[in-house]
């Protein structure tokens, strides 16, 4: 009888605990849009994705804990990125202009400009990348591409057990087995309504690409990076992409970027939306020890 009367109140201890995260992990998302009324009439996708989230994460009492103090969160990764060696993006796509308006930094101090949306995938990204296991995985990944001369390649970062893993996911242009889009990777349509953390994909046409190491900019409707995450924003309310870039030798650096809508109560116009953008360069890493 002791043992059963243990076994419920441990039970019932491990639902509250459960019930209490979930409820924490709800109240710092819901800073963010994506809890608002506005993501939930047109963000069904980002909804979703945050459930995502809140589902796998509301078991991880240690990042519960930290959402306690938002700034402590931004100040532990930004120590842990300044330490870091990075490779900042050097060239555009040929259409982009580089006075455009997506010009952008990469730089550690971006941090203090994420949502919390953004913040909290940023720091479980970073999490798995202080994992050998996990940085030996994406190398793998990125190896594959080289190999492709046909298309990039890219899919879904998902949880798995014990650290994140990039679950592949074959472009739109794999299959016309043309040279022309190496250097595109287009996801398809049905893979998007998967619920992720965040998408993405590589730049790992040759042995070096560090001159395009991070998103590319491009115009809306033409592409690039940056402009197609805009796109997506506007249909979906946020959106959340990791590049990985094939560095000389067995190394790659990693970058998130991110896109939110930004709801106003405009009495005149009404709701109106603003679309800010951010970029985090989160390192340069080494595969294959």
């Amino acid at each position: 009888m002791a043992d059963l009367i243990d076994r419920i109140k441990g039970n019932m201890s491990e639902r509250l605990r459960l019930a209490r995260n979930k409820n924490r992990l709800e109240d710092f998302l819901g800073k963010n849009c994506g809890f608002s009324i506005c993501a939930r009439i047109l963000g069904e996708r980002a909804y979703a994705n945050n459930n995502y989230l809140i589902k796998n994460l509301c078991k991880n009492n240690d990042i519960c804990d930290l959402l306690y103090n938002e700034g402590e969160i931004k100040d532990n990764l930004y120590k842990k990125l300044v330490k870091m060696p990075h490779t900042y993006r050097k060239k555009s796509m040929p259409y982009s202009n580089p006075k455009s308006v997506f010009q952008y930094s990469e730089e550690p101090d971006n941090v203090n400009g994420l949502n919390p949306s953004q913040l909290l995938r940023v720091w479980i990204i970073m999490e798995s990348l202080e994992k050998q296991e996990f940085v030996n995985h994406v190398g793998r990944l990125i190896e594959d591409n080289l190999k492709d001369p046909y298309t990039e390649h890219g899919g879904l970062v998902l949880f798995g057990n014990d650290m994140l893993k990039l679950y592949n996911v074959e472009s739109r242009f794999a299959k016309k087995k043309d040279i022309r889009y190496k250097g595109t990777y287009k996801m398809p349509f049905k893979a998007s309504s998967i619920q992720n953390i965040a998408k993405y994909h590589f730049h790992a046409s040759k042995e070096d690409c560090s001159e395009y190491a991070g998103p590319s900019q491009g115009f809306p409707l033409i592409g690039g990076d940056l402009a197609s995450a805009l796109c997506e924003t506007i249909l979906d309310n946020e959106s959340h992409h990791v590049i990985a870039t094939k560095l000389n030798g067995q190394r790659f650096n990693i970058d998130y970027f991110g896109c939110e809508a930004v709801w106003n109560n405009n009495q005149k116009k009404g709701n109106t939306a603003e679309y800010p953008q951010i970029v985090l360069d989160l390192g340069n890493y080494e595969y294959g020890k």
